[in-house]
């Protein structure tokens, strides 16, 4: 039983690559903005989101954020930690 593992195994993940790679290359195909959208799952959202803030302050503050921005740039506005 082994052996036949070890003989098919090659088979088995060359299908399995062929496979993944169509599947999400129709993906693309079908819609090309589908490859660099990113968005907030719900539970980044609720995590994120400060006790009782209003939900168009937080929609501003989400809408700040990117990957490559830096955290002070993030803060430099916010009313709360200007009034220190």
């Amino acid at each position: 039983m082994g052996l036949i593992n070890l003989v098919l195994s090659p088979f088995i993940v060359m299908f399995i690559l062929i496979y993944f790679t169509l599947k999400n290359v129709q993906r693309y195909h079908a819609d090309p903005r589908t490859l660099s959208t990113r968005s907030w799952s719900l539970y980044a959202k609720y995590s994120f989101r400060k006790y009782n803030e209003l939900p168009h302050r937080f929609q501003r503050r989400i809408a700040k954020v990117s990957p490559a921005v830096p955290y002070p740039e993030l803060t430099r506005d916010l009313p709360e930690l200007t009034r220190v």
